[in-house]
């Protein structure tokens, strides 16, 4: 009931904001048509004491008007005097201009002179006035030249009235006049505002008054009918509940069934007949070991006692249907009570095609997995194979550079052999090495070596190389670390000669530095961390995770600039890990890498 009468009041109110806006209407547009009727009057009446006083003795200059230019016009001694006149005869009236025209529409006189002389024939106004008619219009202008200087937002009421001669009544001239309604105009809309608001205020207080009484009945007679509205909506709501709960467990996707304690079955849902093939009824007059074949009747209390121990568990079991068919599946079985009775809810799945799937994937992973030991076997077959031919082609091109009488180009182009075939049997060694990473016979060697003489022979063996690119390279060893330390001294030099290797291959300009600081020290070891920084190309950050898997490189182009497998990182990333450490890199594009890597040593004893 509040409900209707608020929709009621609001509706009420609306309507009398209408009403009120159409009633201010109503009385704007009577109060304009008044004020238009009195300004016209007014305008009349102005216009005829201007003519009685001022027409006779300016009626012969009107006439022959006709014959000047707009200059003369304005020049003549005449105007000035008829402006004078004009001037004190508009003292204390309300007109803000007056303009004069002759029969042919010419304008003889105005009170602002820059328009006498204008040509208004084809002004509508003046010829209705010539025709006899008067013609008025209210009009507002921003800007207004008055008599005594410029109005500004002026609501002026203009009129063209015709001058007839006293004798015979013939129109001589026509009067344009605007009179100042300003002042009424903001009468009028104040006026209508005040009836407006007052109205709207009245009845929005009656109405007020009456919503807060029917509010307070309405609060009555809710709190009278709440209990039982509530009641009825638990009641529909629970039913619905249990509508929605019973078709959602009736039409899952797993097989739901409730039993007692002595494995008799109490419910079973829609799913679980149609995949056993037995209707409800007749399933519903079974226990579990009539469908489960491994878990027979005389197993039960065993799986009883397990399921109230453990509350939950999940089993892998078979099933068999009415029609012999046995599949496998997956059972979660839960321990319930309700109402101080026991009962087991189990949620069972036919996992044939997961069975299936999952055999596929083992079969797959061992093809997966033979066919790369192939490829690896291959890899280190093949690259102890092409060592040996590289080898003697090394031996030939060192025999033949002995040649003292070779010249200077013979020269040259037998260094560039020997250089790519040693660039060739670097590669083979990283293959080869891979290759025993992949197959798992890569291992330590743990040995006592001093760290500064590996240090300086990885960096001797660089030398060359950065020399011929203009390269700095150095190496420094920070204070506390030890001197001598024990481990696979080659493993670390692989690793050491790849970084640096790349640190020459990738940078243009600059220099190369290696840098050795310890981590942390046990009573016998020691955490060290390398750092192999260039001034290099840099690396992209959305590539970094890229660079450490094997055949890969930053930028694909690398491998037509700079040359490389693609493997240097990848076996520097497994050797790491077989000295208990880890590898990763900071890098920055044009600015260069910094290569990071932790390993343990041993102290010696």
């Amino acid at each position: 009931m509040f409900r209707l009468l608020r929709y009621f009041s609001i509706a009420s109110l609306v309507s009398i904001a209408i009403a009120s806006v159409l009633l201010g209407m109503v009385y704007r547009e009577i109060a304009m048509r008044e004020l238009f009727v009195m300004g016209e009057k007014h305008n009349v009446d102005i216009t005829r004491a201007f003519a009685n006083s001022l027409w006779p003795e300016f009626a012969e200059f009107v006439k022959s008007s006709g014959s000047l230019n707009p200059e003369q016009l304005r020049n003549h001694p005449r105007i000035k005097k008829l402006n004078a006149a004009v001037y004190a005869q508009a003292n204390g009236l309300s007109a803000l201009k007056i303009k004069i025209y002759d029969t042919q529409g010419h304008t003889v006189y105005s009170s602002d002179a820059r328009q006498i002389g204008e040509d208004a024939s084809g002004n509508q106004g003046v010829r209705a006035a010539l025709s006899g008619e008067i013609v008025s219009s209210l009009v507002h202008r921003n800007q207004f030249n008055a008599f005594d200087g410029v109005v500004e937002n002026a609501n002026v009421l203009q009129s063209y009235i015709p001058i007839r001669s006293p004798d015979s009544g013939k129109i001589e001239a026509v009067f344009e006049l605007y009179d100042n309604v300003t002042p009424f105009l903001r009468r009028i809309t104040r006026t209508q505002s005040l009836v407006m608001l007052a109205m709207v205020l009245v009845f929005m207080a009656l109405y007020g008054a009456l919503f807060l009484i029917v509010r307070r009945a309405d609060a009555i007679i809710k709190t009278q009918i709440l209990e039982t509205k509530q009641q009825r909506e638990t009641l529909l709501e629970s039913q619905a509940l249990l509508a929605r709960t019973q078709y959602a467990v009736d039409h899952a996707g797993d097989m739901v069934f409730w039993t007692d304690k002595s494995g008799h079955f109490i419910y079973v849902n829609e799913t679980s007949c149609r995949r056993l093939g037995y209707p409800c009824g007749e399933l519903l007059a079974l226990n579990v070991w009539d469908i489960d074949p491994d878990y027979p009747k005389e197993a039960w209390p065993q799986i009883w006692e397990r399921l109230k121990r453990e509350k939950q568990f999940t089993l892998d079991s078979r099933h068999r249907t009415k029609s012999g068919e046995v599949y496998p599946a997956e059972v979660m079985v839960n321990y319930v009570t309700f109402e101080g009775k026991e009962f087991g809810c189990a949620f069972a799945r036919d996992v044939t095609e997961r069975k299936r799937n999952e055999a596929e994937l083992i079969r797959a992973r061992d093809a997966a997995e033979a066919a790369s030991r192939v490829k690896t076997l291959f890899l280190a077959n093949m690259s102890h194979e092409l060592r040996t031919p590289m080898n003697g082609i090394l031996g030939m091109v060192d025999l033949a550079l002995t040649d003292s009488n070779l010249s200077n180009e013979s020269r040259e182009y037998l260094m560039e052999a020997r250089n790519s075939a040693q660039d060739l049997m670097e590669m083979l060694k990283k293959v080869l090495t891979f290759a025993e990473i992949e197959t798992g016979r890569a291992g330590l060697i743990a040995k006592p070596f001093l760290l500064a003489t590996l240090t300086a022979d990885a960096l001797a063996a660089c030398r060359p190389r950065a020399k011929a690119k203009s390269l700095g390279i150095a190496s420094r060893i920070l204070p506390g670390t030890s001197e001598v330390v024990v481990g696979d001294a080659e493993c670390l030099r692989q690793i050491l000669d790849n970084l640096l290797d790349n640190a020459v291959k990738f940078t243009e300009k600059g220099e190369i530095q290696l840098t050795v600081a310890p981590l942390e020290t046990t009573p016998d070891s020691v955490m060290l961390k390398f750092s192999v920084q260039d001034s290099g190309v840099g690396i992209a950050a959305d590539k970094l995770h890229l660079i450490f898997e094997a055949f890969t490189q930053a930028d694909q182009s690398s491998t037509r600039k700079y040359g490389g497998t693609g493997l240097g990182l990848a076996i520097c990333t497994h050797l790491v890990a077989l000295m208990g450490g880890r590898i990763w890199s900071d890098s920055q594009v044009g600015k260069g890498s910094t290569f990071h890597f932790t390993a343990r040593f041993g102290l010696p004893g």
